[in-house]
């Protein structure tokens, strides 16, 4: 009887602790989504145009030796929103 109830209140004390950890991941996936996008924000701030950001994050794709793709400017922006890329072009300047 007495292993029983530990066997019971150890399996709701498991779900508990990967329903945690499913929250704290997307919540920290929150976090680090809000602040990417902070990042392109103040980036883009720092150019007179969206036109200008996006061609200078062209000429850096094309000086890491990738074809631009002016398609979509979004996809352009966003697609260099990560921290390590920013370091670089702020390092290449």
């Amino acid at each position: 009887m007495e292993s029983d109830t530990l066997v019971i209140v150890s399996i709701i004390a498991l779900l508990g602790w990967i329903c945690w950890l499913y929250f704290r991941r997307r919540q920290v996936l929150s976090e680090l989504k809000r602040m990417q996008l902070q990042l392109a924000c103040s980036a883009l701030d720092k150019f007179g145009s969206a036109g200008e950001f996006v061609a200078f994050l062209q000429s850096i794709r094309f000086y890491l030796g990738e074809k631009p793709d002016p398609a979509d400017p979004k996809k352009v922006i966003f697609s260099y929103s990560e921290p390590k890329e920013f370091v670089l072009s702020t390092r290449t300047k």
